[in-house]
């Protein structure tokens, strides 16, 4: 009966062991995994988000950008970063003159900032997960 009793613990005490060492590389596989599929959804949104400039211009008090979207699917920006720094803005869509929150695939949407700026400048427009940027 003691033979019996000796094997269980030992195999309780290899158990443990194995359960030790095991629990942190599957917590760090699955650390890696999701990070590798987050850069995988970021990579598929952005082969479908394919947003151009067309247009850009200036009034005294603010400039005007025009875009294309040529994807498949309608970008929804956060925050529009001009030369590094974060602007308010206002979308309209062209069709019908009306205010929009994105930009829909097939479309012209004006985005006017509130704040003039002289050509080149950078601007960045963080949505859907990812960050857009162009020299306009």
């Amino acid at each position: 009966m003691s033979d019996v009793i000796a094997a269980v613990i030992l195999i309780m005490i290899v158990v443990a062991i194995f359960g030790g060492l095991v629990y942190p590389l599957l917590i760090r596989y699955q650390l890696y995994s999701s990070s590798a599929l987050s850069a995988q959804q970021k990579a598929e949104i952005q082969a479908q988000v394919l947003i151009s400039p067309i247009y850009s211009y200036n009034s005294s008090s603010q400039t005007y950008i025009y875009f294309y979207n040529y994807g498949k699917v309608p970008f929804t920006p956060s925050e529009i970063i001009v030369n590094g720094q974060p602007v308010s803005f206002t979308l309209i869509d062209q069709q019908n003159g009306s205010r929009v929150s994105e930009l829909v695939p097939g479309t012209v949407t004006e985005l006017e900032i509130n704040k003039p700026y002289a050509s080149p400048f950078n601007i960045s427009a963080i949505g859907n997960g990812i960050t857009l940027s162009w020299t306009a």
